[in-house]
C-alpha cells in the first residue's frame, strides 16, 4: 500500500506561516502552545457579558440583516454575528466593531466554506467581508 501524505497546513499561530502536518495545526516551533484548549477558551468566549452585549450591539448596527445578502440587493435576516479575522487567527480583534459583520445562516456557512479551502480564498473572502462592511457603513451610519 502507498502512504499519502496529508497538505501541509499554515500554523494556527496568527503571522506565524510554517506549514505544518500536526493534527493539532500548531508548527513544531508552537506545538506547545496545543496544550491550551481551543475550545474551551472560546467556548467560554462566547458565555460572556461581554459578547452576549457585543452581538447584540452588530445586529443592531446592521439592522438585523445578513451584510453579505444586502450587497447582493437581497434582504435577508440575520442571526449570526461573523468574526472576519477569526478567534483562532488573532483573540485581540474578537470584540472590535470593524471585525464583526451580520449574516444569515446560509451567508455564514458559505464564508467557512470559503475559509477552509485553503489561505488565499480565505483571505480574499475576509478582503470581501471587510469592503461588505466598509461600503454598508459609509452609506447607512
Amino acid at each position: 500500500k502507498r502512504m499519502v501524505a496529508k497538505a501541509s497546513k499554515e500554523c494556527r499561530v496568527p503571522y506565524c506561516h510554517n506549514l505544518t502536518n500536526n493534527s493539532n495545526g500548531y508548527c513544531d516551533a508552537h506545538k506547545s502552545m496545543a496544550r491550551i484548549s481551543r475550545e474551551d477558551k472560546y467556548d467560554k468566549f462566547y458565555r460572556t457579558i461581554e459578547w452576549i452585549n457585543k452581538r447584540v450591539y452588530i445586529l443592531n448596527r446592521d439592522y438585523g440583516l445578513c451584510l453579505r445578502c444586502l450587497s447582493k440587493e437581497k434582504t435577508v435576516d440575520a442571526a449570526v454575528v461573523h468574526h472576519i479575522v477569526e478567534l483562532k487567527d488573532c483573540w485581540n480583534m474578537r470584540l472590535f466593531n470593524n471585525n464583526l459583520i451580520s449574516l444569515c445562516p446560509s451567508c455564514h456557512k458559505q464564508v467557512h466554506d470559503r475559509y477552509k479551502e485553503n489561505s488565499l480564498s480565505k483571505r480574499i473572502e475576509q478582503k470581501d467581508l471587510q469592503k461588505i462592511l466598509r461600503e454598508f457603513l459609509n452609506t447607512h451610519i
